[in-house]
């Protein structure tokens, strides 16, 4: 057997539980925009960001354009059919969003099945420029979420900054489309989960039982 074809075979087991590594860190994190409004405004008035953690909840980071405010209803989500039990804690600010797990209707948009709602009146969310919420939802489900985009479907309430503007209306996601988001680093992606790196561990043995049984006669 050439030199090569060793090669190969002692470092394939390695090679594939790397990437394998790499396509889990990729899918743990998706970005949904708000794509669609019903009161004249940009294409483009801010984004979702879902980040799949350990135990299998999600962690939902709303951020809207700082010239636009949250407001009354807060952020609307639906989770993809499966999942029982959702819960939603850890919001921040606590101060002025809560969880609403009952169905609403966001107007243009349909029926959200939960929400994180606001205490402010437009004007009140103008006056402290609210335009960011963030949250954890989780599932009673065995296993948990497995993906960050089964939450996949947002809507908001939101108005501009400016009070002079009066306009406001929903602001609505592309249900299902997250936007293409950059392979993470090895340095600066996100931190594995144990399940992550016992793939990487079974890979690593893999190749220490193939190296163990040829017995590293690269130079015979």
């Amino acid at each position: 057997m050439s030199l090569v074809n060793r090669f190969h075979k002692l470092f394939a087991p390695l090679l594939l539980a790397v990437c394998a590594l790499l396509f889990v860190q990729t899918a743990r994190a998706d970005t949904f925009t708000f794509t669609q409004n019903n009161f004249g405004q940009g294409s483009n008035l801010g984004s979702v960001t879902t980040t799949l953690q350990a135990g299998g909840s999600i962690l939902v980071s709303v951020n809207v354009d700082p010239a636009y405010v949250i407001h009354n209803a807060g952020v609307g989500f639906n989770v993809v059919a499966g999942f029982t039990g959702i819960d939603v804690s850890s919001i921040n600010p606590s101060t002025i969003f809560s969880a609403d797990l009952t169905s609403h209707t966001f107007d243009g948009y349909g029926s959200f099945a939960f929400s994180v709602v606001s205490n402010q009146s437009t004007a009140q969310a103008q006056a402290t420029g609210t335009h960011t919420v963030s949250f954890v939802v989780t599932t009673t489900t065995v296993g948990g979420f497995t993906s960050a985009s089964q939450i996949n479907d947002f809507a908001a309430q939101i108005a501009p900054l400016d009070s002079s503007n009066t306009s406001t209306g929903f602001a609505h996601t592309t249900p299902g489309l997250p936007s293409p988001s950059p392979i993470p680093s090895l340095l600066g992606g996100p931190t594995p989960e144990p399940a992550s790196m016992i793939l990487l561990g079974t890979g690593l043995l893999g190749f220490a039982a193939a190296a163990r049984k040829r017995g590293w006669k690269l130079r015979s």
